[in-house]
């Protein structure tokens, strides 16, 4: 996939944006559930290729596709921002 260098550094912006003080801990869950859903797809791949044939792999495919959208979608946040006052390092 050409964009996924892209669509990985936004899910990272995206994940800092949410909870700044917690980047380490996200930025790494997020690279452990890539890597883990590289493995998981080759994985599924292999057993759907073992029941039918390779012409017809398209449409587990393109559920896992449509699976992952509609999980977008039902995990999207609204566009509104709120904005959240961090505390101040500074002692006074």
């Amino acid at each position: 996939m050409k964009c996924s260098p892209i669509l990985t550094l936004l899910q990272q912006h995206r994940l800092v944006a949410h909870a700044p003080a917690a980047t380490p801990v996200l930025l790494g869950l997020n690279s452990s559930a890539i890597y883990l859903g590289v493995a998981l797809g080759g994985a599924l791949g292999g057993i759907f290729q073992s029941w039918i044939a390779p012409v017809w792999l398209g449409i587990p495919a393109a559920g896992a596709t449509l699976l992952a959208f509609l999980l977008t979608l039902a995990t999207a946040r609204s566009r509104k921002r709120v904005a959240v006052e961090e505390p101040s390092l500074a002692t006074n």
